[in-house]
């Protein structure tokens, strides 16, 4: 039997969760600053039925004012790691000039900052999906974890 794990990034992050929602194969979804749309991730995760492991930054105008913060309350299966002063363009890399334009960056980190946050993210995902695969990814946290720097 596949098993399959389901992973994004922003509205990508919203296409991960509900493909595993579709997906009985899917063993979960990890969402990186998950931004949900009219509700259908509330839905989606509320339908799930397995994990929802969600890493999510600073409340920013990119992510919809955390607005992913009821996608995980709406179901007992989720656990979100809330990483202090990581922005919405700190969960991809490399990011672009647009993003650094347009999204807040609620620490103004610098490069040297920038990069520790992303290796911090890097290795919160690859936690994430190694929770999944051997099943000890449990729901109901939430955790705010302060990087160093």
């Amino acid at each position: 039997m596949r098993r399959v794990i389901y992973a994004g990034f922003s509205a990508g992050a919203l296409a991960a969760l509900v493909a595993a929602r579709n997906d009985p194969h899917a063993l979960g979804a990890v969402t990186l600053d998950l931004v949900d749309a009219e509700g259908i991730g509330e839905k989606a995760a509320r339908d799930l039925g397995k994990p929802l492991i969600g890493l999510a930054g600073e409340s920013t105008n990119c992510n919809a004012n955390d607005n992913a913060r009821a996608v995980f309350a709406s179901t007992s299966w989720a656990r979100v790691t809330r990483i202090a002063g990581a922005g919405h363009c700190d969960f991809e890399a490399p990011t672009d000039d647009l993003c650094e334009l347009v999204c807040t960056d609620p620490d103004q980190a610098g490069a040297e900052r920038t990069a520790e946050l992303r290796k911090f993210i890097l290795s919160q995902t690859l936690e994430a999906i190694d929770a999944l695969i051997t099943g000890s990814a449990n729901g109901g946290d939430t955790l705010t974890v302060p990087v160093s720097g």
